[in-house]
């Protein structure tokens, strides 16, 4: 016997709405904020929402600790959307989210300032509601720079640019729509049909068919043609959409003024907006003044092209992304961060390109104020917290150079090619698991296994081959494994009996260590979230006093050595630090009179460590940056997150010059390590922004 339909009130209708159109699962406290229900709320009302699913017999997961979830296709979903709407109205059932859409396009739409009372009749929306939501309707605003103001007898209304507002709605559109759906736009507008979505307001279904995207899809479709090249899809909706905006505020009246940036006004995208300027006066009986012809043209300047169908123009897309202007502010952005984050970001090349390609376009969107988007922007600041609080500090630059804020969306952007950078250095080809082959005194056998091994496991690095082991004469040994020929018993290294021939018993066995291993690596990895402290970490064993040197080679022997003593870092550690300097100069400089010598983490480091050395005579390194050089650091860095606190530390204390007076007047390890102890405190922790 089919189940019947159980009668839904509008808050059940609700819960379902926001379940329909939830990408994946929602936790409970993510399907009270869509609805704007509280947790008990929809708990109470769960069990007539799983009613209504198996009457329709759609499969539902609702399990403590899991959340909730709709297991259906889109068509389906949209059907019982559709569904949904005929129960009672002929609009959707707002979520939260939408109701909050709804106002805001009020307010973004409205000429005049509006009443909570006529607000509320209109979109039918009690006041109590709206007064409710405004604190987030101001937050959302202050993305764009726009503030509501808010007079008793007068009512509401926003102080803002032309320009913000229209940034505005279009994001408000996108958000409606959905990204997985706004890049459809394009196509859908290909001709005169009536934009329809079940799943939006109908208010906004509205605005979207009185825009004249039909005609500002055509001129972008000229602009690709002017240009000889096709736009991203996504940048093509955006401007598509902003175009149509444009026009339509022109008709309203809503004129942007100004005077015009002279670099902006001699671009060849400045003369392909000049063409389609023609139509649009057209379309509005007006000519366009010069500061509507700037901001399409910067909307030109910060899209992403797709391809180009004009191949002398191939390369001429790629140093309109990077030119001189862009190289340089990478440059400087990866030598800051390289500070506080590692050593080897300044000189990563893939790193300062990708930057400064990136930068090519959003720069302009920085310069004018456009929408910037980064939907893992929560995820970044909580994954990288380090990297992003450094970001922030390499987007100053930006901003000391444009005279213009970054968006913390930019900034995370920064943040996630400085992270992936960080990654680099501990993915590229280098050692992991150190290896003992233990022999059975016949010399050809450990040469032929010791080949296989280097064949079957580059992963793998092999310490020492022994022909008469013994570990009681040498307790010291520093490996992670020991593969023998010969069996061994009652040892503090695991130990792999294998064949010389390496066979494929043993591949396997070795293979299935190196997992476990990888595994204790990650666990680990997790444990150390928990990040080092630069006094947790410096031991007075590894801090140094010598009268000076004649050469920095002898400088960075010296300096290494506390770390070679304690097996932290291994010699070929030593000879890629002195490599480095060869090959790109002294130029980690943190201060004056102060050098970090590093190299990559795959190239020697057995754990995280860091040496201090202070010399009462300074010495001259090859190529330095800075001048002569009188306190060295050494930083082992195993991965790309452990050592962040510390050497955050580290530098925020070394910018400090009452700090390195200290330093420079200590007589003793002992005396440095206090002189840290002592000023730490002072150095503020990162925390991530308040939302």
């Amino acid at each position: 016997m089919p189940l019947k339909t159980p009668f839904l009130n509008a808050r059940q209708r609700g819960i379902i709405d926001a379940l329909l159109r939830a990408e994946g699962r929602l936790t409970l406290t993510e399907l009270a904020k869509a609805t704007g229900l509280s947790p008990r709320v929809i708990r109470y009302n769960m069990d007539l929402v799983r009613a209504w699913m198996q009457s329709l017999k759609v499969e539902f997961v609702s399990r403590p600790g899991f959340g909730f979830e709709v297991l259906a296709s889109r068509a389906q979903r949209r059907q019982l959307l559709s569904n949904l709407s005929q129960l009672e109205d002929t609009d959707i059932i707002l979520t939260h989210q939408q109701r909050v859409r709804i106002i805001l396009l009020n307010l973004l739409t409205s000429r005049e300032p509006l009443s909570a009372s006529r607000l509320a009749d209109a979109e039918n929306i009690s006041r109590s509601t709206i007064f409710k939501d405004l604190q987030e309707i101001e937050a959302w605003l202050g993305d764009f720079g726009m503030h509501l103001m808010r007079q008793t007898n007068r009512g509401m209304w926003l102080e803002c640019p032309e320009s913000s507002r229209r940034f505005a709605l279009l994001r408000l559109i996108r958000q409606e729509i959905g990204d997985s759906k706004w890049h459809l736009l394009s196509g859908y507008f290909r001709s005169d049909n009536r934009y329809t979505d079940q799943s939006i307001s109908t208010r906004f279904e509205n605005l979207i068919n009185s825009l004249p995207l039909h005609f500002s899809r055509r001129l972008v479709a000229k602009i690709e043609a002017s240009l000889g090249r096709t736009m991203a899809l996504r940048s093509r909706v955006e401007i598509m959409v902003y175009i149509a905006l444009a026009i339509q505020a022109m008709q309203e009246g809503r004129w942007l003024t100004g005077e015009v940036d002279p670099v902006v006004e001699k671009t060849i995208e400045m003369d392909v907006t000049r063409l389609i300027a023609y139509d649009i006066a057209e379309w509005t009986g007006r000519a366009l003044p010069p500061a509507e012809l700037e901001l399409i043209t910067a909307y030109l300047l910060s899209c992403k092209w797709a391809y180009s169908t004009n191949t002398a123009l191939v390369n001429e897309d790629y140093d309109h992304e990077i030119n001189e202007e862009t190289l340089q502010l990478a440059r400087d952005i990866a030598s800051l961060c390289s500070m506080q984050l590692h050593p080897m970001l300044k000189i990563d090349s893939e790193l300062i390109e990708g930057l400064a390609g990136h930068l090519g376009s959003n720069i302009y969107r920085i310069q004018y104020g456009m929408p910037i988007r980064n939907n893992y922007l929560d995820e970044i600041r909580e994954r990288y917290p380090e990297v992003y609080r450094s970001a922030e500090d390499g987007a100053k630059i930006i901003e000391k150079r444009f005279g213009k804020p970054v968006p913390a969306a930019e900034i995370g952007n920064i943040a996630l090619y400085l992270a992936a950078s960080l990654e680099r250095l501990r993915t590229e080809q280098g050692v992991r698991h150190r290896v003992i082959i233990a022999s059975d005194g016949v010399r050809a056998h450990p040469t032929l296994l010791k080949a296989r091994l280097e064949y079957e496991f580059p992963q793998l690095h092999i310490t020492q081959v022994m022909n008469n082991f013994d570990w009681d004469q040498d307790p010291e040994y520093r490996a992670d494994v020991i593969l023998s020929i010969l069996p061994l018993q009652n040892l503090p290294l695991p130990v792999i009996e294998i064949s010389p021939f390496l066979d494929e018993e043993d591949i396997n066995a070795i293979q299935k260590w190196i997992n476990e291993k990888n595994r204790e690596i990650r666990e680990k990895s997790l444990i150390s979230q928990q990040k080092t402290s630069l006094v947790d970490l410096l031991k007075t064993s590894h801090i140094v006093i010598h009268d000076g040197f004649d050469t920095w080679q002898e400088v960075v022997y010296a300096a290494c050595q506390p770390l070679i003593r304690d097996h932290d870092i291994e010699e070929r550690y030593l000879r890629a630090t002195s490599r480095i300097i060869e090959e790109h100069g002294a130029f980690m400089g943190l201060a004056p009179g102060m050098m970090l010598l590093h190299a990559k983490p795959t190239e020697g480091v057995n754990q995280l460590c860091i040496s201090l050395m202070k010399l009462r005579q300074p010495v001259i390194f090859h190529n330095a940056e800075t001048g002569p050089v009188d306190i060295v650091a050494v930083l082992g860095a195993v991965d790309n997150h452990s050592h962040l606190t510390a050497l955050f530390q580290l530098y925020s204390l070394v910018q400090n010059q009452a700090f390195m007076a200290d330093l420079r007047a200590a007589l003793s390890p002992a005396d440095i390590l206090r002189t840290i102890w002592r000023w730490l405190p002072n150095v503020h922790q990162y925390q991530p922004p308040s939302e």
